[in-house]
C-alpha cells in the first residue's frame, strides 16, 4: 500500500514531535519487535479500550481508559515506523480507532449525565467526519495544514472534574465540536477544489 504523506504545517510539526518522542519510546519499540508485537496489535488494543469505554459509568475508570488509549495512539504509529510497516491501510485502521474511542467515550460521558446530548452529538459527528475528510484529503495529496485535536482538552477537562469537581467537560466538548465542524467545512472545501482541479 502507498504511504500517506504530506507537506503541510501539521506534517512538519509531527516530524518534530516524532523526533522527540521516538527516541524515548525506542526501548519499548525494540522490546515489542523482539516479542513479535506489531503496530496493528497495539491498535487492536485501542479498539478493545473503545468497546470497554461504552458501558462505563465511572469518571475515574473512563479517564484510565482515555490515558491508555492515548498511550496506544502514541505507540502504534511509532511502532509501525520503527518496523517499517506504516502504510495507508495502517493509517486508516488507526484513524478509525481514534474516532471509535472518541465516540465511545462521548457516549459514556453522555450516559453519565456529564455532557449534554447536543455537545456530544456535535462533537462525535464532527470528529468522525474529520477522520474521514483528513484521509480523503491525504489521498488527494492535499493535507490539512492545521489539525484540530480537541480530545486532549476533553480528557484534560475530565481529569479536572475527577480531581477538583470543577465540571467544564460539556462546554469544552461543545467548543471542540464547533472547532471540528469549522475544520470539517474547510476540509470539504479543499477536497472539492482538489477534485475540480483534477477534473
Amino acid at each position: 500500500m502507498p504511504k500517506i504523506t504530506g507537506e503541510g504545517t501539521s506534517e512538519k510539526y509531527l516530524h518534530v514531535l516524532r523526533g522527540i518522542k521516538e527516541p524515548i519510546l525506542l526501548p519499548f519499540l525494540r522490546l515489542f519487535t523482539a516479542l513479535g508485537i506489531r503496530a496493528d496489535h497495539i491498535t487492536w488494543l485501542g479498539y478493545l479500550l473503545a468497546v470497554a469505554a461504552v458501558p462505563l459509568r465511572d469518571v475515574g475508570w473512563l479517564l484510565v481508559l482515555a490515558v491508555a488509549d492515548l498511550a496506544v495512539d502514541l505507540l502504534d504509529g511509532s511502532l509501525a515506523r520503527f518496523q517499517r510497516t506504516n502504510d495507508a491501510a495502517g493509517t486508516i485502521f488507526d484513524a478509525a480507532h481514534d474516532a471509535l474511542f472518541v465516540m465511545a467515550s462521548t457516549y459514556a460521558l453522555t450516559a453519565m449525565g456529564i455532557v449534554s446530548f447536543e455537545a456530544a452529538y456535535l462533537y462525535g459527528t464532527a470528529y468522525g467526519l474529520m477522520a474521514v475528510l483528513v484521509l480523503v484529503r491525504e489521498s488527494l495529496g492535499n493535507q490539512a495544514r492545521i489539525m484540530v485535536r480537541p480530545r486532549l482538552y476533553v480528557f484534560a477537562a475530565l481529569a479536572l472534574l475527577l480531581f477538583t469537581r470543577i465540571d467544564i467537560v460539556s462546554p469544552v466538548m461543545l467548543t471542540g465540536g464547533i472547532l471540528l465542524a469549522i475544520h470539517d467545512a474547510f476540509s470539504l472545501r479543499a477536497i472539492l477544489r482538489s477534485l475540480r482541479k483534477k477534473a
